[in-house]
């Protein structure tokens, strides 16, 4: 079994390894409420609020949460694979070295004074130890000094000084040359400097993000940012707020809920692709339920993702088309709706969008989906786009961003 003391993302969200993934959303919207740092003014609220967006991030992912479940696999069949450790062992008290005893003559008799054991060999044998010294003394001189003959010199020069902690290189072969003198370079003065400012891409990774008028949960709600929103923020280190930059204004979003790097990075990291699983034809979001149509030919190179919005720009549906193929999207309603497409490549479910060349265009006019009599009949709506370019035709779209669609 795994360490008791480790938390994994599953025990983060308060959720089972098996739990499908409306439960996770579920318990994720339930701890972002109550850990919130609009709704929670504790302290630990911000960190834990980090920790709860790290273990929704993977376990929302599908092909992010395989991988961790394989992770956790191993390392539960790692842990119930090692044996118990084996018992400490006292380390044995190091050898006792026996004190080495002064060499006695081997014709002493101990039982005797030492003044009646020195043998008149011996003071005969005195003088043999001050001669040998001086002869080993004249030996390792002429030794010495036919050792300095037979050198090759290499330097006569006395070497530079160097500075203090500064280790020569030694000098290899009689053609090496001298390493240059080192030099010192005197200490300069360090000032202290303020923590850098500066301006990075980043992207939300909550659900739903406020935007407030000041750095602060104090301040009033100016605008909420999608999930996987692009951002530009102005990065202060000191504080625990952001400065976002937008096109109408700055604003002041708390860092536990953005995740800085480059905008391709952090898209694909947030939004996974789908690679299988959605259809053409297929409506993603909205209830149909009118006898109204819409007919949307997809160019040959990308796929393409409708929608039509209301004049208050809240959306009826989003459907898709895949690259070179026409659907008929029917149950329209009555009333009037402006047409919005996306072209791109790579399809993300999660958020809603293409991952690869992803080009927003909407058409400008407000087109009405209504019911026409003429006394005899009565006649339904049936609007066509094609999105391929033509020399004749007559509707040119206008660009928006993604975040727009």
């Amino acid at each position: 079994m795994m360490a008791q003391n480790k938390h994994t993302h599953y025990d983060n969200l308060k959720v089972a390894r098996n739990a499908p993934e409306f439960v996770v959303r579920a318990a994720y919207r339930a701890l972002s409420q109550r850990y919130h740092p609009d709704k929670n003014p504790d302290a630990d609220a911000t960190r834990i609020m980090v920790i709860i967006n790290d273990a929704y991030a993977i376990l929302s992912d599908p092909q992010a949460r395989r991988e961790y479940d394989a992770y956790l696999d191993r390392v539960e069949r790692a842990s119930q694979r090692a044996a118990s450790p084996p018992p400490d062992e006292k380390p044995s008290p190091p050898k006792k070295r026996s004190q080495p005893s002064r060499p006695s003559s081997p014709i002493r008799d101990h039982d005797k004074p030492a003044s009646q054991n020195a043998p008149a060999r011996e003071e005969s044998l005195g003088w043999v130890t001050p001669l040998l010294f001086v002869v080993s003394i004249v030996v390792f001189l002429f030794w010495a000094a036919s050792r300095h003959e037979r050198q090759p010199s290499i330097d006569q020069t006395t070497p530079p000084r160097l500075a203090p902690g500064v280790i020569a290189s030694p000098i290899v072969g009689p053609q090496a040359t001298d390493p240059p003198s080192p030099k010192i370079a005197l200490p300069t003065k360090i000032e202290p400097t303020t923590p850098q400012v500066v301006a990075t891409h980043a992207r939300v990774i909550s659900p739903e993000l406020n935007l407030r008028s000041g750095p602060g949960t104090s301040f009033p709600v100016i605008a909420r940012l999608k999930y996987a929103q692009a951002v530009t923020i102005i990065n202060d280190p000191e504080s625990d707020w952001a400065t976002i930059k937008l096109e109408t204004g700055d604003g002041y979003a708390h860092k536990a809920y953005l995740r800085a790097g480059s905008p391709e990075t952090t898209l694909r990291e947030l939004c996974p692709v789908n690679t299988g699983g959605i259809r053409n034809g297929q409506i993603l979001s909205g209830a149909m339920t009118g006898e109204h149509s819409l007919s949307i030919t997809a160019p040959t190179t990308h796929d393409v993702l409708v929608k039509l919005k209301r004049p208050d720009s809240t959306d009826l549906f989003l459907g898709f088309v895949e690259q070179g193929r026409t659907v008929t999207f029917n149950g329209i309603p009555n009333g009037t709706f402006r047409t919005w497409f996306a072209t791109g490549k790579s399809f993300s479910a999660k958020c809603g969008r293409f991952v690869e060349d992803s080009i927003v265009s909407f058409d400008e006019t407000l087109r009405e989906y209504r019911v026409k009599q003429d006394g005899y009949a009565a006649y339904t709506t049936e609007m066509s786009y094609q999105l391929q370019r033509t020399q004749s035709g007559n509707f040119s779209p206008s660009h928006a961003s993604v975040e727009d669609f």
